[in-house]
């Protein structure tokens, strides 16, 4: 039990070691950018501007989060010792399903994005 254990602590430490820093910053921008909607009112009372500004940083850290972790899952798939394993090919899926939901994310945000300007021009 302990060698397992320690074993699944080494696989953890490796998926955070081969995590890319950028998904650190868009994750620790997007809860700065989700506390500072909560206090909207108390800090930032003289800015009108702040929630949108605030709304679409979030937005882009959200979007930025699903490629970065298909790029994850690919190098966690690369370092695996069997690449013919079940887990290598598990890890696969994970990448191609991340990437596969980010593109989805990404065209619905491109078009959204589209027609709020398309509104906001008339």
């Amino acid at each position: 039990m302990k060698r397992q254990m320690e074993q699944l602590l080494n696989f953890a430490w490796l998926v955070l070691r081969l995590m890319p820093a950028l998904i650190w910053w868009a994750v620790a921008v997007g809860i700065g950018c989700f506390l500072n909607l909560l206090l909207l009112k108390e800090i930032w009372p003289n800015t009108p501007q702040a929630e949108y500004v605030l709304v679409g940083l979030m937005a882009v850290c959200a979007l930025l989060v699903p490629w970065l972790a298909g790029k994850t899952a690919n190098r966690v798939a690369q370092t695996l010792q069997h690449q013919g394993s079940t887990w290598y090919w598990l890890w696969r899926l994970l990448m191609v399903g991340s990437f596969a939901v980010a593109a989805v994310i990404t065209l619905l945000a491109g078009v959204l994005m589209m027609v709020f300007v398309a509104k906001s021009s008339f």
